[in-house]
């Protein structure tokens, strides 16, 4: 299994500094070459910082780099579009393949091409699930997500429940 990520994602994964974590969990996080550009041209000091440990993950491995293998006609951002056609590519192949993205727009239009799409909040129920990371770590993720990437409240509240019951489905209770 191989998840693309765009850019707007990869760089929400490094602000909540879960790259290693989904590494760990899926192996290599795949981003095209314009999201990629995308990633490290940010101005200010902040995106600076994440646009430097995003290059060193992708010195590490743990980012791959790759160029686009098809074309996507729409009003997408460069970078979605490559992770798109990418991934269309790749399922046209037979691989799985899942688009990781946080974009409506990217979503629907990922859905229309009959893609698989997720987004960081369900791959942190995941890791949660496989216990990577404890029940408050991911409220502590979940909330950081919401905080800088406003999410559904009633998806948070959602999530939350379900993570709560498979953990004591899990326990036996």
């Amino acid at each position: 299994m191989k998840l693309k990520y765009d850019a707007c994602s990869l760089i929400e994964c490094q602000k909540l500094e879960i790259i290693p974590l989904f590494y760990e969990l899926f192996g290599p996080l795949y981003i095209t070459q314009s999201a990629y550009a995308e990633c490290i041209s940010k101005k200010n000091l902040e995106y600076q910082r994440i646009a430097e440990k995003i290059q060193d993950f992708v010195t590490v491995k743990m980012v791959n780099v790759m160029s686009a293998r098809g074309v996507l006609l729409s009003n997408l951002g460069a970078g979605e579009k490559e992770v798109l056609a990418e991934a269309k590519y790749e399922k046209d192949q037979q691989e799985e393949v899942f688009c990781v993205t946080e974009d409506k727009k990217a979503k629907r239009q990922a859905i229309a091409l009959n893609l698989e799409v997720l987004g960081i909040d369900y791959l942190l129920v995941e890791a949660c699930i496989e216990e990577k990371i404890t029940e408050e770590d991911f409220d502590q993720k979940i909330i950081a997500l919401d905080h800088f990437h406003k999410l559904n409240l009633l998806r948070v509240t959602e999530l939350r429940r379900y993570v709560a019951l498979f953990k004591r489905k899990q326990g036996g209770t």
